[in-house]
């Protein structure tokens, strides 16, 4: 198991209690009264609440487990800036999880987290390093360049 894989397990252990939810869900297809309100705050847009949204799709968590939502909450949120999510997205695509793998997507989203200031972008970029090329790294570089300057932040 490499060190992104163990990272996500890791963190998949970790999540109930940092996000502050139950450390096991309800039955698939369920949603209950929390569940409802992170969507809703989610669907109005707040990164905070998409993030969490995302990783309960991530692992199952009070509803039918979906890579697929667990991206798209992910990916809302880490467009708004979210470090956190801007990680977990990066590791999806490293891990081809929900998307197609894509390292230059991965590392792009990974090295975006970092510059938000999540502590682990530095060891899922040293951990990319070892598949990717020089040039699909200035790829990934060029990317976040021109997502900064598209989002301002």
């Amino acid at each position: 198991m490499n060190f992104l894989s163990r990272m996500l397990a890791v963190v998949m252990i970790a999540m109930p209690m940092i996000a502050g939810l139950p450390a096991t869900g309800a039955a698939a297809g369920e949603d209950d009264a929390a569940a409802k309100w992170y969507r809703l705050a989610a669907e109005q847009g707040y990164a905070e609440a998409q993030y969490t949204l995302g990783v309960m799709y991530d692992l199952g968590w009070n509803m039918e487990q979906s890579d697929v939502e667990a991206v798209k909450w992910f990916r809302k949120a880490a467009d708004q800036g979210h470090g956190a999510a801007q990680y977990n997205l990066g590791l999806m695509y490293f891990l081809g999880r929900g998307v197609a793998v894509d390292y230059v997507r991965a590392r792009m989203w990974i090295d975006l987290a970092g510059e938000h200031g999540d502590e682990k972008a530095p060891d899922g970029q040293k951990e990319l390093a070892k598949y990717m090329s020089p040039g699909q790294i200035a790829q990934a570089r060029k990317l976040v360049h021109e997502w900064l300057a598209r989002h301002g932040k």
